[in-house]
């Protein structure tokens, strides 16, 4: 059986996911392959006529609103990619698509893919939305700690709206032997109230991570190989990009400018991160090497994921592999993952919730037993398990 995974980048969150999945699966009985954007068949001289005269104005909209888009915003993608995604794909007997925006072509893909089994994992919210990776309809703070509402203007709701009418169509238009498989439950529940995909079976399989390398360590020793202070009580935050309201840095810091004894903390970040006026602050850079996050989790007493909007982050179970505890929002797969063995959910979505959590933990820091975190997190989100239940979906397909 010749499985096909296609991710438009090797690089974000969702290729990490995609390509632990690729990894696991290679022990069966498969051929199990990962296409980009860079193996794609170019488009053919019909194609690309067809792709200049079609949904001319949608095209001149979207590029005239991204460009004018508010950058701290997660980014904005449409509906149209390179027809010759399809074509490509003629040799897979399954297709597992993942993050495909910018790739997957909707009004070509589904039509000339015909009945060949197609599984999606959904990473984000955008398969199914007009735009949008994320609603990004809650509250974020602005330099000053005041909250902001976003407001969609008319023009972002008729863009949003006439993205997803091409998207409804070609679906409409065909009829594609399509899974959708989702990490959380939440991301399920949203995909069926959308209504795009509502008419396809959804299941539900966890992203899966190597226990080889994601595991608890000697926390005293990893903090002598970071050179962080032995006695401080640390707080790991986890960011590609800082700015990203979704991200909701601006909670965090109100919690920490406002913790008692907060000369006891020290905030570690990893990521794109500039001068913070945050007293007591490490910043340990951009890291790509699992085996030093692993040991930089292992260093943290407390992992802080104050997302406003979320599916699965990896960061977050990559902490608890590593048997550090969890403070975060009640949102998204967040509130699914976080129960009273592996740290605290706040009781509210603002900096004095995330505050009041963090001290929480911090007031009964010994009741969290950091190896049987680890371990219970492996249970669930080892990538063996991961490729068997995907292994299993395959072989479902495969026989219809």
């Amino acid at each position: 059986m010749n499985v096909v995974h296609v991710n438009t980048t090797l690089n974000g969150g969702a290729a990490i996911a995609c390509k632990r999945i690729v990894n696991a699966l290679k022990g069966n009985d498969l051929r199990v392959d990962l296409l980009t954007e860079g193996n794609i068949s170019s488009a053919s001289i019909s194609d690309r006529i067809r792709r200049k005269l079609q949904h001319r104005f949608l095209k001149r909209s979207l590029k005239e609103y991204q460009n004018h888009r508010d950058p701290n915003l997660e980014m904005a993608s449409s509906p149209f990619g390179n027809p010759g995604l399809a074509q490509t794909l003629e040799s897979a007997d399954i297709v597992h698509l993942h993050w495909v925006s910018g790739l997957l072509d909707y009004p070509t893909f589904f039509q000339r893919i015909g009945n060949k089994p197609v599984i999606w994992t959904l990473h984000d919210m955008n398969p199914f939305l007009g735009l949008e990776h994320y609603m990004e309809n809650t509250p974020h703070l602005d330099s000053g700690g005041e909250e902001k509402h976003r407001v969609y203007s008319p023009q972002e709701r008729d863009l949003f709206k006439l993205a997803w009418g091409v998207k409804r169509q070609a679906l409409e238009q065909s009829t594609p032997h399509l899974h959708i498989v989702t990490p959380s439950d939440w991301l399920k529940k949203e995909s069926l109230k959308n209504g795009l995909f509502k008419k396809f079976p959804h299941h539900v399989v966890r992203n899966g991570f190597p226990l080889e390398i994601f595991k608890a360590l000697d926390k005293a020793k990893c903090r002598h190989v970071l050179s962080l202070p032995e006695k401080s009580k640390i707080i790991l935050f986890v960011a590609g990009n800082l700015d990203r309201y979704r991200k909701g840095f601006s909670y965090l810091k109100g919690a920490i400018d406002h913790l008692q004894l907060k000369d006891q903390f020290t905030l570690c970040t990893v990521g794109r991160f500039e001068s913070l006026s945050i007293s007591n602050h490490i910043d340990l850079g951009s890291v790509s090497d699992d085996r030093l996050m692993a040991i930089i989790y292992s260093a943290a007493d407390l992992f802080v994921i104050p997302s406003l909007e979320d599916n699965l982050p990896n960061t977050m179970i990559e902490s608890l592999l590593c048997g550090t505890p969890i403070v975060g929002f009640p949102t998204g797969g967040i509130k699914e993952v976080i129960n009273e063995r592996r740290g605290i959910i706040a009781n509210e979505m603002s900096a004095v919730g995330l505050k009041n959590a963090i001290e929480s933990f911090f007031s009964r820091q010994d009741d969290f037993d950091n190896e049987l975190l680890s371990e219970e997190a492996g249970v669930e989100f080892g990538a063996r398990r991961t490729a068997e239940e995907y292994y299993e979906l395959y072989k479902c397909l495969a026989k219809k």
